[in-house]
């Protein structure tokens, strides 16, 4: 079994971020090309800037996951958070 949040050192919670916030944006650009829009397209149907939707595929910003979860929807698709209890 893994540690508790309270455990964990300043620098483990900050790579567990850096990993969850790089997922987010391999999930962003994924649906992106897999729906074969540009940033500004996807952009527009999302109601964001192309110039935000830049900054979460490059990881120059941080996605929530509501932010994420309603721009995936924007494009017809559903986002499912997946747990691996290893």
């Amino acid at each position: 079994m893994g540690k508790a949040v309270s455990d964990l050192t300043l620098d483990e919670k900050h790579f567990a971020r850096q990993q969850a916030s790089a997922k987010a944006s391999d999930v962003l650009l994924k649906i992106r090309r897999e729906r074969g829009l540009s940033q500004a397209q996807l952009a527009e149907v999302s109601g964001r800037k192309q110039s935000y939707i830049s900054r979460v595929e490059s990881r120059q910003q941080n996605i929530s996951l509501g932010t994420l979860q309603e721009i995936v929807n924007s494009v017809g698709a559903e986002l499912i958070i997946d747990v691996d209890l290893h």
